[in-house]
């Protein structure tokens, strides 16, 4: 044993509620304790816990899909900008009598590609707001157990 470790000498007893232990444990798992003594005893004397896995995993899973989905916002982005400015450009130019170069049908085709990119970048955006508010949620609610108990 080195010289700097002190023995504990003294002994604290104490009692949980069936839910405050399960909340114990789980905490427990999460940051990765095997013993309750030392979990106690860091929570207790504020010192450095170890990472929580869950919200390390939760937050590298997040980064990852929000990663993923900028791709696909992107990419549907550029699709969207390139429609826009080819129908635009089509819908400017006359033919050489003053009638439109771009005929009902192709307007409509290039109107009804750009809906359905508005929907998807909609859909893709409502995605990204859920999954931050899930996220949000995970990691307030082991703070609210703690306030709480």
């Amino acid at each position: 044993m080195s010289e700097n470790k002190e023995n504990r000498s003294r002994y604290v007893g104490i009692r949980f509620t069936e839910k405050e232990w399960e909340t114990l444990s789980n905490q427990m798992k999460n940051y990765d304790y095997l013993s309750i003594s030392r979990f106690i005893r860091d929570k207790v004397l504020d010192k450095r816990i170890k990472i929580d896995r869950s919200v390390v995993l939760t937050d590298r899973v997040f980064r990852n899909q929000i990663n993923s989905l900028s791709t696909i916002v992107s990419r549907i982005g550029v699709d969207y900008n390139q429609a826009t400015k080819r129908f635009n450009s089509l819908v400017k130019q006359k033919r050489a009598d003053g009638s439109p170069v771009i005929n009902a049908r192709a307007a409509n085709y290039y109107l009804h590609q750009l809906k359905t990119m508005t929907q998807e970048l909609k859909q893709a955006m409502d995605h990204i707001i859920e999954m931050v508010a899930n996220l949000e949620l995970k990691q307030t609610a082991p703070q609210e157990q703690i306030n709480n108990n």
